[in-house]
């Protein structure tokens, strides 16, 4: 008897398994854990945070956050999560309200909406900030993360529009032909990403004609990034093509091998613009420790928020 109901469970574990996980761990799959426990370990033992840039503290929670949504280990996730509401949690708004650290703020509120952290503080503080002002320098695609962000965590700011989007800019005329360039992966990163809600929801708030373009350009920044000595584009296009639900093609794949390949021995990632820039607790070093978590996260089996339709 007890062999038989190990041969029926068996069964059931075969018939079941294969809805959510691979039948077997590939070596990438393999590889990709791996290079998260090393993440997760430089997380763990990082200088603290209190007195390092703004930004560089919101990215560190983001960090956390995703770790905290999307590592397959519950373990993991159930400490990952106590670490980001403490990190959240000591957050104050910016010393300054630019664009820049507008952009981080908002990032920063979602996190806390999204974790039921008290924000009602925060939002009745943005209410007397001048929003539109602090945006009028940045970007199309800084203003859209920004606005984005902000409308999701509750503030009440202006829709973003996404007729001055990089995405709306490649289906003007004579303009979808343009070689991509690595500012063109950043700006669809940084647009996708609010667009999915930080990878939490599937693509929305696109006209078809957006949808289809970000799809092709999916494709196109991939193969471009992979070519790139840039790990912060690499990454970003990574994080892009999981989101638009292109895990399976080749240059992601190649994309993915080429990030794990770039891993640092300590176990952070390093953009090859770093090697002058020794200070580990600027914003941009952060960036990438960021982008890369985001990107091995969602190449798991078990991410499919924004995938899953």
């Amino acid at each position: 008897m007890p062999h038989l109901r190990a041969t029926v469970a068996g069964l059931i574990l075969a018939l079941v398994l294969p809805a959510c996980t691979p039948a077997v761990p590939d070596e990438d799959r393999v590889a990709t854990l791996a290079a998260l426990d090393g993440l997760h370990r430089w997380l763990e033992n990082a200088p603290p945070t209190e007195d390092v840039a703004f930004g560089f503290q919101c990215l560190d929670a983001w960090s956390w956050f995703m770790f905290a949504e999307w590592h397959p280990d519950p373990a993991v996730r159930a400490g990952a999560a106590t670490a980001v509401d403490a990190r959240l949690g000591a957050l104050h708004s910016p010393p300054t309200w630019t664009g820049v650290t507008l952009s981080y703020w908002a990032l920063a509120l979602r996190l806390m909406a999204h974790r039921a952290l008290p924000i009602e503080a925060h939002l009745a503080q943005l209410a007397d900030v001048d929003v539109a002002g602090a945006l009028t320098q940045t970007s199309a695609t800084t203003r859209w993360w920004t606005l984005a962000l902000l409308q999701q965590a509750g503030a009440s700011v202006d829709a973003p529009d996404p007729a001055g989007t990089f995405l709306a800019s490649r289906l003007t005329a004579g303009d979808s032909s343009r070689p991509i360039a690595l500012s063109h992966v950043y700006s669809l990163y940084h647009e996708i990403a609010p667009m999915t809600d930080l990878g939490l929801a599937p693509l929305g708030g696109l006209t078809p004609a957006l949808t289809t373009e970000a799809d092709a350009l999916a494709r196109t920044v991939m193969e471009f990034a992979a070519t790139t000595r840039d790990t912060d584009a690499l990454a970003e296009a990574l994080v892009t093509s999981a989101l638009l639900a292109h895990r399976g093609t080749d240059a992601y794949r190649t994309g993915l091998r080429t990030l794990l390949a770039r891993q640092n021995p300590d176990g952070s990632f390093q953009s090859a613009r770093d090697a002058q820039r020794p200070d580990r607790t600027t914003d941009h070093y952060r960036h990438v420790v960021v982008v890369a978590t985001f990107a091995l996260l969602t190449s798991l089996v078990e991410y499919e928020p924004a995938v899953g339709g």
